[in-house]
């Protein structure tokens, strides 16, 4: 299975098969109570009956826009070149990275096939930051350990990274994205961004 592959599986499964925190989550679990609250919103949008698979995707959307620091993201992927982007191509950049990351995300969710996470525990990551060690069982493969970065700003608690497998999420676009750039500049991601917004339409994001 491809890393981008296993991210995606990850991501649907994170916020629809939250299973119990271990004993180690036990005495402090703000980060995991956040991951837990968003699994289930995930439920209860799939538990309403009616909804058009467009309004689903919608739904999960918002809850992704809530549980993801999507503007942080964005900044690192690029690393130093967004100190060098112009203030148009920042904004650009902000609003095509954020519409990409939602419609890669939100378009799979209906791919769950019964997987289940389960918190294992917390663990402080630097000053500011709290890690949720997770393990997904997959009725038809070995288990997978993925390890969520939560970060509270302003207020809010904040995924800004996922660890599958010891690979970084954040640092595998920002491979990617370094050497998009190196290739078309800054304006030439925005356009292959904005190229791949245009193609992915919610109901089909990412599928292949």
């Amino acid at each position: 299975m491809a890393i981008r592959r296993i991210f995606l599986s990850v991501f649907v499964v994170a916020l629809i098969g939250v299973g119990t925190i271990g004993p180690a989550a036990a005495k402090s679990c703000d980060a995991s109570q956040f991951i837990r609250d968003l699994g289930d919103q995930a439920i209860q949008v799939l538990q309403t009956p009616g909804l058009t698979l467009e309004q689903r995707e919608g739904r999960f959307r918002e809850i992704l826009r809530q549980g993801f620091n999507v503007d942080f993201i964005g900044r690192f992927v690029i690393g130093k070149h967004w100190r060098k982007a112009t203030a148009q191509q920042k904004t650009d950049y902000q609003q095509l990275f954020g519409e990409y990351i939602l419609q890669t995300y939100a378009g799979r969710f209906g791919g769950y096939a019964g997987e289940k996470l389960t918190i294992s525990e917390e663990k402080p990551a630097g000053k500011t930051d709290v890690v949720v060690r997770t393990r997904i069982s997959r009725p038809s493969g070995s288990p997978i350990k993925a390890d969520w970065r939560v970060r509270v700003t302003d207020g809010r608690h904040g995924i800004i990274d996922v660890m599958v497998g010891g690979v970084s999420m954040a640092l595998t676009h920002r491979q990617e994205f370094s050497g998009l750039i190196k290739k078309g500049g800054m304006q030439g991601l925005i356009n292959l961004l904005n190229a791949r917004v245009d193609k992915l339409p919610a109901t089909t994001a990412m599928a292949k």
